[in-house]
């Protein structure tokens, strides 16, 4: 399987020194605990399936934003066939793209982000958002500030403008019965839909988060390491979740920064009782649940290692 590698000689973004003030100098992040340095401060982090359009907007959002620090750029690319990968090649040549051949799932991809990072911190993005400027600077800084963070969060907005609410407590099965389905109306009175939502809270103030959408989220690489990165028993869904919760276990924090903001195109499923998703929907709650909050037995995070070999997190189990 072919990777797009990145080279000393492979152009500089455009624009990106002129980004700076006059006079300025480019921030640096503070040196790991042991002392060592990275290459790069940050690796934006794209996965896309077939995300042309996207991927080619949400690009175009990041070179516009302000830049105080160093980026590398990286696209795990699930196996796309609609040219995703020839556009990125001609107009943002500076981007390395992971080859997967596969549609690997969001886990799947987004761990080939983490393995192949040359930065201190991962800034995984989903195709169908868009940065505004300064979120990932602001992002760091916060991360910089707050030693213990494993993720930090930007608040979400939709495409009006409007708030999304990404931010979770982590979820028990009676929350999950009820989200994202249509019949959520009929449980307000109870306030449990406020309180998964966490309507209850201001999103305008930074504070500690149990979970967060996986749609926008900075990601101290060693933390992620530790961990084992995202469980490729997840597919799809309920891997970010799972993320954030193996962090704080591990002793880790989680942090929404709403002074950093994304747009988000994601719209609300209300979703009946039997939708398309469901068998995968099933599996990942069950796993979550299981393993996580009713702890019925201890099943290990699984990676897979043909594509990156000795990068992967020793205590990582290969997925057959």
């Amino acid at each position: 399987m072919s990777t797009h590698a990145a080279t000393s000689e492979r152009p500089v973004p455009p624009g990106a020194p002129a980004s700076l003030p006059e006079g300025a100098r480019e921030s640096r992040c503070a040196p790991e605990a042991d002392g060592s340095r990275h290459d790069f401060d940050v690796s934006i982090g794209l996965l896309c399936y077939r995300d042309r359009q996207f991927i080619d907007d949400l690009l175009a959002s990041i070179l516009r934003s302000s830049r105080r620090y160093r980026y590398e750029y990286l696209l795990s690319d699930n196996g796309s066939t609609d040219g995703t990968r020839e556009m990125v090649r001609d107009k943002y040549p500076f981007v390395t793209i992971l080859e997967n051949g596969t549609n690997l799932g969001v886990a799947g991809g987004r761990n080939r982000l983490f393995w192949n990072s040359r930065a201190k911190y991962t800034m995984i993005l989903d195709s169908d958002t868009l940065v505004h400027d300064g979120a990932i600077d602001t992002l760091i800084d916060t991360a910089e500030a707050k030693e213990r963070a494993a993720i930090v969060a930007p608040k979400l907005v939709y495409r009006d403008g409007s708030l999304q609410l990404s931010c979770r407590p982590f979820p028990r099965l009676h929350h999950i019965l009820i989200e994202g389905t249509k019949y959520r109306r009929y449980f307000e009175w109870t306030g449990v839909p406020a309180r998964v939502d966490m309507r209850h809270v201001s999103h305008d103030q930074l504070m500690p988060i149990d979970c967060v959408y996986g749609a926008a989220m900075l990601v101290r690489n060693r933390a992620a390491r530790a961990i084992g990165g995202f469980d490729e028993g997840y597919f799809y869904q309920y891997e970010d979740y799972d993320l954030c919760f193996r962090a704080r276990r591990a002793g880790f924090e989680n942090w929404y920064q709403p002074a950093a903001v994304v747009t988000h195109f994601y719209e609300r499923e209300e979703r009946g009782v039997f939708h398309p998703r469901l068998k995968t929907h099933l599996k990942s709650i069950w796993r979550f649940q299981a393993r996580n909050m009713w702890r019925l037995w201890r099943a290990p995070v699984v990676n897979r290692r043909d594509l990156d070999g000795d990068k992967v997190p020793a205590n990582a189990r290969q997925l057959s």
